[in-house]
């Protein structure tokens, strides 16, 4: 249990927390001082019993001295006694391959995305933490087709985070009439995928009766060197009510994707919101048109959705670093944000906003990534006690 003591100093079950702070980085970082408290805010008194992080070189640690030990994800494990897996990669974005950083990092994961094949359905694991979009802005550019795709390549690794069920593109539960499946050599996906390559093409994806009417994310992977822009519309139960969910717009994704010299990999989606979708048995089915000139569409699995405390930390500025991609990756991070029950966009600004806390002018160093870490506590307290408030109200 945590409590705060009389004084600027936090314990958590008898631990010292500034003290483990102090050990961190005195000596190692220019301006701090022995004895003076990096926490900003309280601390949570609520179990969480793990930490699941993805996202670029925030959340892997570098800037700091030993990122497993000084990073903000190994910090936050050691205050709230648990462990983490942290997925971070330096150089990582939200599109790309497992490589880069993007959704199939994490869906390849037995850890945080294991491919269930029934009910009940609950979210595995604790507090979930993503922070990337930085680098999308430097490999697609910020401007309108950019911001829509990378918003929505974030959604789906956000998705993938928090997996009550992660239904692969191979499981028994989906059905294909026409098309075929392939591969998934250059990691987009990391197993394979279904791609239809004929108008009238579709998918079926069944729900079994423990589906409790949960957020649904269908995952559709972009390649570079190839077309994809087929047109999937979503319907509801085609057998019964046939009711209308969407469409997913391939051409202007792989349009965004395309637009750089380098053609990007990436993982994209169509996310059906809580509550659409009653509780019970269902089929959900896509069907694909637009196909012409070898062009296709593709589906690579579904998650069904969990709900755990995610929190997306944003970037805070720094002398040396360029304001306005900071803003535009921040801005996406925060709209996904809003798409999702439990989770909130923190913001670090504050709590960096001194030069001696960052490495190189945009990576923390030790001192930066306990702020970070004291910032993140604060904010979990904030969900938590939002979540437990809506249970008993």
């Amino acid at each position: 249990m945590a409590r705060r003591t009389g004084h600027p100093v936090y314990e958590i079950d008898g631990e010292t927390l500034i003290a483990d702070f102090t050990r961190s980085y005195t000596g190692n970082e220019s301006g701090a001082t022995p004895g003076v408290p990096v926490l900003p805010g309280g601390v949570s008194g609520v179990p969480v019993t793990s930490i699941e992080a993805a996202g670029d070189s925030w959340p892997a640690g570098f800037g700091s001295a030993t990122p497993g030990t000084f990073g903000y994800v190994a910090r936050l494990a050691k205050l709230l006694h648990t462990t983490a897996t942290n997925l971070g990669l330096s150089g990582g974005a939200a599109t790309g391959t497992a490589a880069q950083g993007g959704t199939a990092r994490v869906l390849q994961s037995a850890a945080i995305s294991p491919t269930l094949t029934a009910g009940p359905y609950f979210a595995r694991g604790g507090l979930k933490l993503i922070q990337t979009g930085y680098n999308d802005g430097t490999l697609l550019g910020m401007g309108g087709g950019a911001t829509a795709v990378v918003e929505n390549c974030l959604t789906a690794l956000v998705a993938a985070m928090r997996p009550a069920r992660h239904i692969a593109y191979n499981d028994a539960a989906v059905t294909r009439t026409g098309g075929g499946v392939a591969g998934d050599a250059t990691l987009v996906l990391g197993t394979g995928y279904v791609f239809l390559s004929a108008n009238g093409d579709r998918v079926d994806i069944a729900l079994d009766a423990a589906y409790n009417g949960e957020p649904i994310t269908l995952l559709h992977p972009h390649y570079a060197g190839f077309v994809t822009t087929g047109v999937l519309t979503f319907a509801l139960d085609p057998a019964g009510a046939n009711t209308p969910l969407g469409a997913y717009d391939g051409p202007a994704f792989d349009a965004a994707l395309k637009a750089p010299a380098t053609d990007r990999d990436a993982t994209c989606c169509f996310r059906i919101p809580g509550g659409v979708i009653p509780p019970g048995a269902h089929v959900i089915r896509m069907t694909a048109s637009g196909i012409s000139g070898g062009n296709y569409a593709t589906f690579g699995g579904a998650i069904v959705e969990g709900r755990a405390p995610t929190l997306l930390p944003l970037y805070a500025p720094a002398a040396a670093t360029d304001p306005v991609q900071i803003a535009w990756a921040n801005a996406r991070m925060t709209a996904v944000a809003a798409l999702f029950d439990a989770a909130e966009a923190v913001d670090l600004t504050a709590a960096l906003s001194e030069v001696r806390m960052f490495a190189d002018g945009i990576h923390p160093n030790n001192l930066g990534n306990a702020r970070v870490a004291g910032t993140i506590l604060a904010a979990l307290d904030r969900v938590l006690t939002a979540e437990l408030c809506g249970e008993m109200n």
